[in-house]
């Protein structure tokens, strides 16, 4: 999953990618993508509609797809709130 998104053009890096299954054939992806800097809020939004698009076309079984662009990356057991 990290592969796929981290080769969408626009894409610098995905620090973290997960996978939850919550069903007999549901999955919810979750991550971080660090975004070209020179991409406006519409170019991330279309980076991140076509690499939902490109996910559910090779799982089809993903449901709900959360990118989340951050500055850089950071672990999740760093994070507060």
């Amino acid at each position: 999953m990290r592969a796929l998104v981290a080769d969408c053009a626009g894409v610098v890096a995905v620090p973290d990618v997960f996978a939850v299954v919550v069903g007999p054939s549901m999955l919810i992806v979750d991550g971080d993508v660090v975004f070209d800097d020179d991409l406006d809020v519409p170019d991330v939004e279309a980076v991140i509609v076509g690499a939902a698009a490109r996910l559910r076309r090779r799982w089809p079984a993903i449901a709900y797809v959360y990118l989340n662009p951050v500055a850089a990356a950071r672990s999740r057991s760093s994070r507060t709130g």
